[in-house]
């Protein structure tokens, strides 16, 4: 009787410390605690595990981890870049930075443009209240580095963009190009999500995966058209159209193919498209030299979709069609020919004329700017 009692004390006793030692597990802070379970106590966001995908990428050429921050650099171009942000503003995060440096990145003996920082402890309580920098994934890219033009970066909506002082004399010069991404950001999202789906349906109609669209660029559209940027797509059919004008509020303009033509045996060519949106423009043209950039500007954009793919056939492929180093001083462009404009009741007569050595040479058009009484531009004919 005596030995059962005794166990029956023990076995009470055991109970008694099995009890007080849960209680005090479970409210003193500090103490670990177990959970039966194949999951971590602390389950990290979704959103970290997708931006780790993001370090899988054969743009990169480092990466380090110190004190649970992990860092992973990248080298490329503006192309590259804006890939890399598109796929880096498909992560959901509740904060999301940009910081730009205008410096160049190198680091192990190994040159980078741009850092993806993942710091540790980010699924931590109270994160939402942390800095960005501090709390979530975030990009840092050096824009001094050759391959990249921030001004050409498209930005991801809602992303906080900072430029860090780095103590470089042109450092305005990043700022600018900063402005000018935040600028155009909204536009050049919506111009991307228009050209993918429709590049990809000329790609498999046409059966050729590398065809490509090109932003032209020059001087005179600068000067003329500011707030356009003028796009070319190559493409061989002729109802597909080739030229678009997107502007900064994000209107995307169908310009056709830029070709000129007539309905009558021998009536005046015509491009209702274009002449509708140089019409838009109200650009004043009240004297000869105004004219001539005008026919000029005329030919830079309704010839750009045959030359650019002329080009493209003959060396790398490229994005942006600069037209200046087409157009620009000393090229046989303007040093072989001699342009002029002569004043008419209705506008200008705009024309060119080859002075070049001996070669032949198809007859240029004449350009025909019709004004109306405030002298501005209302039709284009040749």
């Amino acid at each position: 009787m005596k030995t059962e009692r005794r166990v029956i004390a023990a076995f009470i006793g055991i109970l008694c410390v099995i009890s007080v030692l849960t209680l005090t597990s479970n409210s003193v802070p500090g103490l670990a605690r177990e959970k039966l379970s194949d999951k971590p106590i602390c389950q990290q966001r979704d959103w970290l595990k997708n931006v780790r995908v993001l370090t899988q990428s054969p743009r990169l050429v480092h990466s380090s981890k110190a004190d649970g921050d992990e860092d992973y650099y990248f080298k490329g171009d503006t192309l590259a870049f804006n890939e890399f942000l598109r796929k880096f503003a498909a992560v959901k995060l509740p904060k999301r930075r940009i910081a730009v440096k205008n410096q160049y990145g190198k680091i192990s003996h190994k040159h980078f443009d741009w850092v993806l920082h993942i710091p540790g402890q980010t699924n931590s309580k109270g994160g939402k209240d942390r800095e960005a920098k501090e709390a979530y994934p975030s990009v840092t890219v050096y824009a001094a580095a050759s391959g990249i033009h921030f001004a050409d970066v498209v930005l991801p909506e809602g992303a906080d963009v900072v430029v860090l002082e780095s103590g470089v004399e042109d450092h305005w010069q990043v700022g600018k190009g900063v402005e000018i991404a935040k600028k155009w950001a909204p536009a050049r999202r919506k111009w991307l999500g228009f050209i993918g789906p429709y590049l990809s349906r000329i790609r498999q109609e046409e059966h050729n995966p590398s065809i490509q669209c090109v932003e032209m660029r020059s001087v005179l559209i600068s000067e003329y058209l500011p707030k356009y940027r003028i796009y070319a797509v190559e493409t061989n059919r002729i109802s597909s159209p080739k030229l678009f004008a997107v502007s900064i509020s994000g209107e995307i303009v169908d310009l056709k193919s830029g070709e000129f033509s007539s309905r009558e045996e021998r009536g005046p060519f015509k491009n209702k498209e274009f002449s509708d949106f140089l019409k838009k423009q109200q650009i004043e043209v009240s004297d000869p030299n105004t004219a001539i950039e005008i026919g000029r500007l005329i030919e830079e954009i309704t010839f750009a979709p045959d030359r650019w793919m002329y080009l493209k056939s003959n060396t790398d492929n490229f994005s942006i069609f600069k037209m200046w180093v087409f157009y620009g001083p000393g090229t046989y462009w303007l040093r072989d020919w001699e342009w002029y404009a002569e004043k008419e009741e209705t506008g200008w007569m705009v024309s060119r004329r080859y002075i070049g050595p001996p070669a032949s040479i198809i007859m240029p058009p004449q350009w025909k700017l019709i004004l109306d009484e405030e002298e501005t531009i209302t039709e284009v004919m040749h």
